[in-house]
């Protein structure tokens, strides 16, 4: 039987681990779907990580300048 101080250090693991878990989802997922309709750096496309594979006019603009 379980007393009352494993318990609630079990509960704590899990619930910590339950929460970074759920982050980790989160990150990978919003990285894997990039919303092209609105950018965050709007005028600076040139500083953006994303901007090898963004298709806003924006960016089309800054890889044609030959700055991106």
């Amino acid at each position: 039987m379980m007393n009352r101080r494993a318990f609630f250090a079990a509960f704590a693991r899990i619930s910590i681990l339950s929460v970074m878990a759920a982050m980790v989802g989160v990150f990978v997922y919003r990285d894997k779907v990039s919303v092209q309709s609105d950018c965050t750096l709007n005028k600076f496309c040139n500083d953006c990580g994303k901007l090898n594979n963004c298709t806003l006019p924006g960016a089309l603009k800054a890889k044609g300048n030959g700055k991106g």
